[in-house]
């Protein structure tokens, strides 16, 4: 395996005409341009006063990147051959060939600075060279940096009026074209290589992730199709959904569906034809996934979600059951694997080897099979061991719960609870969205403290109803709302009880409330529940 460095230099000339040409490419895993207007002034102020300007480092490889094709409008030509990738010197490089082709990138007018024809570039001066004009009338001093350069420059140097204006802006040329920016070419055939020296050398300390890298490799010109336009297109798209999918994830997902694996060596072997052909289908899967966590569990968002893991296995079903909506059977049988993932803290184990068993469960799911073996109940019966649930079951923010609480207050979104002021069954979806507002602490914190932190305490409401109790205490509003013998209520009447029951508030701990008690609460709370997730299992 070749491996070779060396030193070179190239000439503003040179490398313009390269990138033009497409002998120097600008991978896709690079960042966006970051220089703005006044920073690229300040570079080419560095290139007048003789001012070291860094190197250029670039890999230089027969190996096909997926890579910029224009810059500012500029079609870059698609030259085949040997390639050579721009790894440190991108902002520089950029922002030069934009500038010295007049272009506009990302909104900015390269056209807009202007050299100061007054000074003469081979005097030293510390006086600001280059100026940002916004502007339409410029000073007679002012000249267009980008006139400096092209085909033409000598026709528009000759038509300036001052001699001495005349003079100095042939020697801005003169010098431009003296200038040679100091290189390092890498010359290996491994693209992890490369990628360990871009990594190595980034100034801006970016890291690149597996999706970044492999992302480069998946794309087929012919067909238009590139994995960073299409992991842009999807992250935009679900980002209006309330879920947050960015290209790591995606890259996972799709080695999932493809494969129902996710470790790095699959993949890193994800085989271009099949992301290409499966990419929509993929794509389809993962919003059926979402719309299905919306409307039947009142998860609006992703980071309501207990574990990833929930979303890779459901959007591994929508894929592989060809779009299609659970049976109730299927239906049943995933809410009982759920139950057991989320129990037994199954998301805090070995992630890539649980998932490859989960696509076998769903597998079964698919095929209406028994998954009796796969699944089952953590151990839930002694004094001791509801002590531990109850432990797990603390949180410090309602807005940044540990993955536990998270759970079980997926279990409460699941179950449909009803508002006990309106009657009406709490949705969230569109703009009313289940966030740390709707999450009411039951005995609120403001009066019990840290004691009222635990997910046994929480339950799902509407925004105008949580609101309106604000911090009372529970037995003032169950008492506003259904008067002081509201735990007979439970007993004898059933509209009462069915808002209760969606709320996992049994007689118990009806009582609790009413003795003020959140111990015995919690406690009787969190029994209710997990007779709930037992259901599943009998």
């Amino acid at each position: 395996m070749k491996n070779i460095t060396e030193t070179t230099s190239i000439s503003f000339e040179l490398l313009i005409e390269n990138i033009k040409s497409g002998k120097v490419r600008i991978p896709h895993f690079q960042r966006k341009l970051v220089w703005n207007l006044e920073n690229t002034a300040l570079f080419i102020d560095s290139i007048f006063r003789n001012t070291p300007l860094g190197t250029i480092i670039t890999w230089e490889s027969d190996e096909r990147l997926s890579s910029e094709r224009a810059i500012g409008g500029m079609d870059l030509s698609n030259n085949k051959g040997d390639y050579s990738y721009i790894l440190d010197g991108q902002q520089r490089s950029t922002t030069m060939f934009s500038a010295l082709q007049g272009l506009t990138v990302q909104g900015m007018d390269f056209k807009k600075l202007y050299v100061n024809l007054d000074i003469n570039p081979e005097e030293f001066t510390f006086e600001k060279i280059t100026y940002v004009v916004q502007k339409e009338n410029v000073a007679e001093n002012l000249y267009p940096f980008y006139k400096l350069w092209g085909e033409e420059y000598d026709d528009d140097i000759l038509d300036i009026e001052s001699r001495i204006h005349r003079r100095n802006a042939q020697k801005f040329v003169k010098k431009l074209n003296k200038t040679e920016l100091s290189g390092v070419k890498i010359i290996t055939d491994s693209v992890d290589v490369a990628i360990a020296h871009f990594q190595a050398i980034n100034t801006g300390g970016k890291q690149l992730s597996l999706a970044e890298i492999i992302g480069c490799l998946l794309f087929d010109e012919d067909k238009k199709w590139f994995f960073h336009e299409k992991t842009e297109r999807l992250e935009e798209e679900a980002e209006l959904k309330g879920f947050k999918i960015d290209k790591n994830f995606q890259l996972k997902l799709t080695s999932y569906c493809l494969y129902g694996r996710i470790d790095i060596v699959t993949q890193k072997s994800i085989r271009k034809n099949d992301i290409i052909n499966n990419w929509e289908n993929i794509k389809a899967s993962l919003f059926r996934a979402i719309e299905f966590l919306k409307n039947n569990y009142n998860l609006a968002r992703k980071s309501d979600i207990f574990s990833d893991n929930l979303l890779y296995m459901l959007t591994y079903f929508f894929y592989k059951n060809n779009l299609k909506n659970p049976s109730l059977s299927q239906k049943v049988k995933m809410e009982k694997h759920i139950m057991y993932y989320g129990t037994t803290q199954r998301y805090e184990a070995n992630t890539v080897a649980n998932l490859m068993q989960d696509a076998k469960v769903f597998d079964k799911i698919i095929l209406n099979k028994s998954i009796e073996e796969d699944v089952k109940l953590i151990r839930f019966g002694t004094e001791d061991e509801k002590e531990e649930i109850l432990q797990l079951g603390y949180f410090n923010q309602l807005k940044n719960m540990p993955t536990f609480p998270k759970f079980i207050a997926n279990v409460l979104a699941m179950n449909e609870p009803i508002s006990f002021a309106t009657g009406q069954k709490v949705k969230y979806s569109g703009e009313q969205q289940i966030n740390q507002m709707h999450r009411h602490h039951i005995f609120p914190e403001s009066i019990y403290g840290k004691a009222s932190n635990n997910v046994f305490n929480i339950m799902l409401l509407d925004a105008q109803t949580n609101q309106a109790i604000g911090n009372s205490k529970p037995d003032s509003y169950m008492t506003e709302y259904y008067g002081e013998d509201f735990i007979n209520k439970y007993r004898t009447n059933s509209d009462f009880k069915k808002i209760m029951d969606s709320q996992f508030i049994e007689v118990d701990a009806l009582t609790a409330i009413k003795n003020n008690d959140i111990e015995s609460f919690k406690r009787h709370r969190m029994i209710s529940i997990f007779n709930f997730m037992k259901s599943y299992f009998e």
